[in-house]
């Protein structure tokens, strides 16, 4: 059995749009979109805001937070990470530091 639901719009029960679907399939978040499960993005994904990754103690036990990883395997095309950051020696490129977040392990500066 098939069913179709057509719908441009997922309100709230106040009547405020919670979800509005695009032609073509794009759906914007009226707010924050909070997912439980696994999340699986294809395609170029762009964050136009501040990206925060928590893992909270004992989610990922004995294991890294993040995998970032290219299965390029074509020879001289797999690039990796690229990081574009700070304009002055102040600013900070990137910092590396400890759990506790109170030692700088590595640091790269802006210029």
């Amino acid at each position: 059995m098939t069913s179709i639901l057509k719908v441009q719009n997922i309100q709230y029960t106040d009547g405020d749009a919670a979800l509005t679907i695009a032609d073509g399939g794009g759906v914007t978040a009226a707010s924050t979109l909070g997912v439980t499960g696994n999340t699986t993005l294809t395609g170029a994904s762009t964050i136009n805001n501040k990206l925060i990754v928590s893992a909270a103690d004992g989610v990922v036990d004995n294991e890294f937070v993040v995998d970032i990883r290219n299965d390029e395997a074509t020879n001289d095309r797999s690039f990796g990470l690229r990081v574009a950051a700070g304009s002055t020696t102040t600013d900070r490129a990137l910092d590396v530091q400890n759990h506790a977040m109170d030692t700088v392990l590595l640091r790269v500066n802006g210029a």
